[in-house]
C-alpha cells in the first residue's frame, strides 16, 4: 500500500504543475495498481469474493444469458454486470477491474461536462487517496454503481425538469441496483429536487428552509426507522436486489457494528459548514465559479447543501452505528471529498488554497481512513 500511497504524492505534486497532464497521469497509474496489485497474492477477503464470483460465471440458454456461483451477498444485477463480463469477453479479473474503472471514467466526462475544466480535474485527483482503492479495489459494486447514481445526480441539472427527472431516475435505478447503499441518498435527491424552486433569487430563502427543516426531519426518521426494519424490507421488497436488502437492513439497528467514525466529524460538522458557505458566498453573485450556467449552479448548489445535510443527518441518526452510517452516508461523503473540499477552498477562502484541500486529504488520509492504509494488507505490504 505505501507504493500506491507514493504514487499519490506525487500525483499531486503533477497536480500542482499541470492539472490534465496529471490526470492522465492519475488514470494511467490507476490502470496500472489495478493489474499489478491483484497478481501479488495477498488479498482481501472481499476482493476474493469478488474474484471468485467473476470466475465462476458461466453462460446459460435462457435469460439473463449469464450465472455465477456467487461468492458474496450482492444484489443480483451486480452478479449480472460481472458474470456477463466473465462469460462473454473471458477477461481475466484484473482486466475487469481495469474495464469497470474505465468505464467510470467514461461515464464521469458526462457526468462533469457542465462543469469548468479546474473541477473536473480536481475530481479525480480528489478521488485518488482514498475512494479510488475503497470502490475499485476493496468494494467494487461500489463503484460503477456510485458513478451511475451520481450521473443520476448530475443530469438534475438539466434545463427540462422532466427530462431530468427521467434521467435521474434511469440512472439512479441502474445505480441502487448494483448497490442498494444508494437507496436512501437517491429518494432524497428526487425529493428534494420535486419540491425546490430554481427559477427566481426571491424563493431562494425558501429553498434553503426546506432543505434545513427537511434535514433534522429526516434524523427523527432515521430514529425512529430502527424500530421498524422488518416493515422497511416489505416496502423495498419490489426491487430486484430485496433478498440483499433485507439481509442488509439489519445493520439499522446497530446490533452488528457499534462505535464512532473518526470520518463522522467531517460529515456532521466539516462539511455542512463547508457547504453553507458556499452557498452564501455565491447565490447573490453574478459571476460563474463552477458551471457554465447561473441557473444550473443554482441548482447544483442547493442540491448539493441538501445531499451534504442529508449526510449529516445519517451520520447523526446512526452515530453510534458505524456501518450504517458510513454505508448510508457515501456518496455525501465521497461529494465533499471530491467537489465541495476544493469549492470552498477556492470561493470562501481563496489564493489557490484548493490546492491546500487536496493537500489535507492526502496527507491525513493514513490517519481519517486507517481501513484502507494500516487495517488491510494489500499487495506486498
Amino acid at each position: 500500500m505505501e507504493y500506491f500511497y507514493a504514487f499519490t504524492l506525487i500525483s499531486v505534486l503533477l497536480f500542482f504543475i499541470n492539472k490534465k497532464r496529471a490526470v492522465i497521469f492519475v488514470i494511467i497509474g490507476c490502470v496500472f495498481f489495478l493489474y499489478y496489485l491483484p497478481s501479488i497474492g495477498h488479498f482481501g477477503p472481499d476482493y476474493l469474493g469478488y474474484q471468485t464470483t467473476y470466475v465462476n460465471a458461466f453462460k446459460i440458454e435462457a435469460f439473463p444469458w449469464v450465472n455465477t456461483a456467487a461468492q458474496i451477498d450482492s444484489e443480483p444485477f451486480y452478479l449480472w454486470y460481472s458474470s456477463l463480463i466473465s462469460a462473454y469477453s473471458n477477461l481475466v479479473f484484473s482486466f475487469y477491474m481495469i474495464f469497470n474503472f474505465l468505464l467510470c471514467v467514461f461515464i464521469s466526462v458526462f457526468m462533469l461536462r457542465s462543469f469548468k475544466s479546474d473541477y473536473k480535474y480536481f475530481f479525480w485527483i480528489m478521488i485518488l487517496p482514498v475512494i479510488f482503492p475503497t470502490i475499485f479495489y476493496f468494494l467494487l459494486r461500489s463503484s460503477l454503481s456510485y458513478f451511475l447514481v451520481a450521473l443520476g445526480f448530475f443530469s438534475l441539472l438539466n434545463p427540462s425538469k422532466k427530462k431530468a427527472i427521467f434521467l435521474a431516475i434511469l440512472f439512479f435505478f441502474l445505480g441502487i441496483n448494483l448497490h442498494s447503499q444508494y437507496i436512501l441518498i437517491t429518494l432524497l435527491i428526487l425529493g428534494v429536487f420535486v419540491v425546490l424552486r430554481f427559477e427566481t433569487l426571491a424563493e431562494y430563502y425558501r429553498d434553503l428552509k426546506i432543505i434545513i427543516i427537511s434535514a433534522f426531519a429526516l434524523i427523527f426518521i432515521l430514529t425512529g426507522l430502527r424500530s421498524f426494519t422488518n416493515e422497511l424490507a416489505s416496502i423495498l421488497s419490489f426491487l430486484p436486489s430485496s433478498d440483499v436488502i433485507s439481509v442488509k437492513i439489519g445493520h439499522l439497528t446497530g446490533v452488528d457494528n457499534k462505535g464512532l467514525r473518526l470520518t463522522a466529524l467531517l460529515s456532521i460538522v466539516i462539511y455542512p459548514v463547508m457547504a453553507f458557505q458556499v452557498v452564501i458566498k455565491t447565490y447573490k453573485s453574478h459571476v460563474l465559479y463552477f458551471l457554465n450556467n447561473k441557473l444550473k449552479e443554482r441548482k447544483f448548489l442547493l442540491l448539493m447543501l441538501a445531499i451534504i445535510l442529508y449526510g449529516a443527518a445519517i451520520n447523526i441518526a446512526y452515530f453510534d452505528s458505524a456501518l450504517a452510517a458510513g454505508r448510508l452516508s457515501r456518496f455525501s461523503d465521497y461529494l465533499g471529498i471530491c467537489l465541495l473540499m476544493p469549492m470552498y477552498f477556492k470561493t470562501c477562502i481563496g489564493y489557490k488554497t484548493e490546492y491546500l484541500a487536496l493537500v489535507i486529504i492526502t496527507v491525513l488520509a493514513p490517519i481519517l481512513y486507517a481501513a484502507v492504509y494500516m487495517n488491510i494488507q494489500w499487495g506486498i505490504f
